[in-house]
């Protein structure tokens, strides 16, 4: 093989918008010439063509391609005076009736029902077919009393015995995370499997009432369940089912669809249909039956779609320093090109074995390390790159002691001095550090201060604790003076 060592670039040709160099050869048979002309468009130099931007045309649906044309703005003679660029249109959500309506914000939440209202204006479609505007709802964030919250627990104790009177049973349930009570007892209905099979196998058969609406306390949803079939002896006669609150107990009012089979593929869109039925729904408020379609998956058997197929990369030309790869065209219409071609840059050539960084440097606090250059590598690369970087961390870090806080002293702004004393550190750390705080908020309320942390405490039902005093304060503060870990 022909080996060549490259040298530098000339100067750009402005009429033709090119540079050259040489490459002398440096090994191979004597087929190799001895030297060789590199030819490249100039880069970032005076006589390089730039182009004014124009309007991109409208989407060609047999090709799903757009295209702009770019005139010439500065540029030598050798410059074309009209460049056509082209690139694949970007999928859009279209209703079925092309309507696309503009959002506008959300309103405040409705505390009944847990929802909150977006009002959409027609922002582009037919206004007789499309509606002048359209509500979307969704759930508010579920942070009022008897939804889920920010708060999360862990269990402490196991599930206790079922309560005869209300048919629920509860457990204890310590904070893990967020700002809210520290235990709390968490309920669910008693679940009684003997019960349930005997009633089956008596042949006991009710008759289910509607659910009632979501309570808030509790987080549930009840019903009634009649007995209309089975011996009264061994059956109950009434019945009371209850379960945790969902979406559509919370939102009854929403509409739900029910999903069919999509249909068959359009061949001159390449879209394909499905028609929802209603499931759930107030039939006065909900249309009977919506329509969605999608992409399809398959374009086999769609003629006006161009399909093509991919062969293997090329190996790297040393000259351009590029691979390439060519598509070639399988099925299609006439409008298809035969062959496309795609080029990138090779791999990098110049491959380093990594060393080991030195010991730091205490007067610049920088390492070093030395790098080798791995076999197989072109010649040209260097032998070896040296790296560096930051080390240590300069003057060592103040360290202070926790301090305690003064009282309160007699101002008009009454406020408090903590003193902490030095414990290690540079020559440049004082030897105590004076904190000064305003016993009030800017809004006039109290505001919190505590004493040092204590140590965690033995593992009890698999949580650990720790404790600060709190030396002013309510409520809100002793919720910041605990805090838990898993052990």
């Amino acid at each position: 093989q022909c080996k060549y060592n490259a040298g530098p670039w000339g100067e750009c040709n402005a009429d033709t918008n090119t540079q050259q160099r040489e490459r002398s050869l440096k090994r191979g048979g004597g087929d190799c010439p001895p030297v060789q002309v590199q030819e490249r468009p100039c880069r970032g130099q005076r006589g390089t063509c730039k182009y004014k931007r124009g309007t991109w045309s409208i989407c060609d649906p047999v090709s799903n391609k757009k295209t702009m044309l770019m005139t010439l703005k500065t540029g030598g003679s050798q410059c074309p005076q009209t460049k056509t660029r082209e690139k694949d249109c970007k999928r859009q959500k279209k209703s079925s009736k092309g309507c696309v309506y503009k959002k506008g914000r959300w309103g405040e939440c409705d505390q009944t029902t847990n929802v909150k209202v977006m009002v959409k204006t027609l922002k582009r479609g037919d206004p007789n077919t499309c509606q002048p505007t359209m509500t979307v709802e969704k759930i508010c964030k579920r942070k009022h009393q008897g939804l889920k919250s920010n708060c999360k627990y862990i269990k402490a104790s196991k599930w206790g015995k079922c309560d005869p009177k209300t048919g629920l049973k509860s457990r204890e349930m310590v904070l893990k995370k967020g700002r809210c009570q520290p235990r709390i007892n968490e309920t669910r209905p008693c679940g009684n499997k003997k019960k349930k099979k005997e009633e089956n196998q008596n042949g006991c058969k009710y008759d289910k009432s509607a659910w009632r609406p979501c309570e808030a306390a509790s987080n549930t949803v009840s019903r009634t369940l009649t007995l209309i079939e089975g011996d009264p002896s061994v059956c109950n006669a009434t019945k009371v089912q209850t379960k945790k609150c969902k979406d559509r107990h919370l939102r009854p009012h929403l509409c739900k669809y029910r999903r069919t089979s999509w249909g068959e593929c359009d061949v001159t869109t390449n879209m394909r249909q499905m028609v929802k039925t209603l499931k759930r729904g107030d039939p006065a408020k909900c249309e009977p039956t919506q329509t969605i379609e999608k992409k399809c998956k398959s374009k086999k058997n769609n003629v006006n779609v161009c399909q093509y197929k991919m062969e293997p990369w090329s190996g790297c030309d040393l000259t351009t320093n590029t691979i390439t790869r060519r598509q070639v065209l399988t099925s299609g219409p006439a409008t298809c090109l035969p062959v496309k071609q795609y080029s990138r840059n090779c791999k990098k050539q110049c491959r380093f074995e990594s060393g080991e960084w030195s010991a730091c440097d205490k007067e610049t606090y920088q390492t070093t390390r030395v790098d080798r250059l791995r076999p197989g590598s072109l010649a040209t690369c260097p032998s070896a790159r040296v790296l560096s970087k930051k080390c240590g961390k300069g003057e060592k870090k103040c360290v202070y002691g926790t301090g305690t806080w003064s009282e309160c002293d007699t101002t008009e702004n009454p406020m408090r001095t903590r003193t902490q004393i030095l414990i290690s550190g540079g020559s440049n750390c004082k030897q105590e550090k004076i904190t000064k705080k305003s016993c009030k908020k800017k809004n006039g309320q109290v505001r919190c201060f505590y004493g040092p942390w204590g140590e965690f405490d033995a593992c009890k039902n698999g949580v650990q604790k720790k404790i600060r005093h709190v030396i002013q304060g309510g409520l809100e503060c002793e919720l910041k003076s605990v805090k838990m870990k898993a052990c």
